[in-house]
């Protein structure tokens, strides 16, 4: 059993932990919130505000990256991959407007448009055993 837990706290815990580890496992991603970045300049007018490569996101392959300040304090950090030609940050649902808000300060003459996404969205996280 787990230090400082109760047994019931702890078997649970325990059980989870080797599905993630060794099985399947899902869940609930509600506390993110999805930033979509469209439009002809996207991919330049993120490459100049985020700390990751945009080139090399694709459909295949996404990247973790960050979003800070003038004086290199992270203000965001998140999951950022390419679909159809738009952009996807997956963000912490707490800080997406704000994000959104501070990013579109910086579009001035780009052809870009940002948006929460408020539509109906699942995010859910899926993981298998690999057998």
């Amino acid at each position: 059993m787990m230090s400082g837990l109760s047994a019931d706290v702890a078997d649970d815990f325990e059980q989870q932990l080797e599905a993630v580890c060794n099985g399947n496992a899902q869940c609930s991603m509600a506390h993110f919130s999805i930033i979509r970045v469209s439009g002809r300049d996207a991919q330049s007018f993120l490459q100049g505000q985020l700390s990751s490569d945009l080139r090399e996101v694709s459909e295949s392959r996404s990247q973790y990256s960050s979003y800070s300040n003038a004086k290199g304090r992270v203000l965001g950090n998140f999951l950022i991959w390419q679909f159809r030609g738009d952009y996807f940050l997956l963000v912490s649902a707490d800080i997406d407007a704000a994000l959104c808000r501070r990013l579109s300060m910086f579009v001035l003459r780009s052809e870009v448009k940002l948006e929460v996404l408020t539509e109906p969205w699942l995010l859910a996280g899926v993981k298998g055993g690999g057998r």
